[in-house]
């Protein structure tokens, strides 16, 4: 798996199925480890302070899965699998905002980003969505120059058109990505 193609693969997801797919998998599996990991009662009996490393990594390992997830979802809207998984990934992206609360503010700078994912990744969803806007806004007073929910609109913009375009447009076809109309959001660009 490598991070560095994940910028290629939100501009461009269906040229890498295959890959993203691939580290789709390997990201549900390093998800379900750190999960059982998390759960172990040798973790749970450190202090707060010290499990708050794993949490982070597991809440941005669960982001990641979404966004792929979310991608594989819009090029292949048939799947019944994959918005299961997203729901799941979702709460595991909302807990992990919760409890990295205490941390804030440069203890959980980590979260704004995660929930930017989760909030481009469920509008079908607006229980999750009310929950997750809730959240990203507080958290954005940590960091207020940074626009987190005009991020989190470009993405859902860009999800939106992959969803659209993705099964009919060509390989030699690009969307361009980086004039969807929201302004202020380069972040993942």
């Amino acid at each position: 798996m490598a991070l560095s193609m994940f910028p290629e693969y939100i501009h461009y997801p269906h040229r890498h199925l295959a890959e993203i797919a691939s580290t789709y998998a390997v990201l549900q599996s390093d998800n379900h480890r750190m999960r059982e990991f998390l759960n172990h009662e040798l973790l749970r009996s450190l202090p707060q302070f010290h499990q708050s490393g794993y949490r982070a990594a597991f809440t941005v390992v669960s982001a990641l899965a979404l966004l792929l997830n979310t991608l594989l979802r819009s090029c292949d809207p048939t799947d019944i699998i994959l918005p299961e998984e997203s729901k799941i990934f979702r709460q595991y992206i909302i807990e992990g905002a919760e409890l990295a609360y205490p941390d804030r503010p440069f203890g959980a700078t980590h979260v704004q980003f995660c929930l930017v994912i989760a909030l481009a990744a469920c509008p079908d969803h607006p229980q999750d969505m009310a929950r997750i806007e809730a959240l990203l806004l507080d958290y954005q007073a940590d960091f207020k120059a940074t626009g987190w929910m005009n991020c989190a609109a470009w993405l859902r913009t860009l999800f939106e058109n992959h969803r659209l375009y993705g099964g009919l447009v060509p390989l030699e076809f690009d969307i361009d990505t980086s004039n969807l109309g929201v302004p202020g959001c380069c972040a993942m660009m």
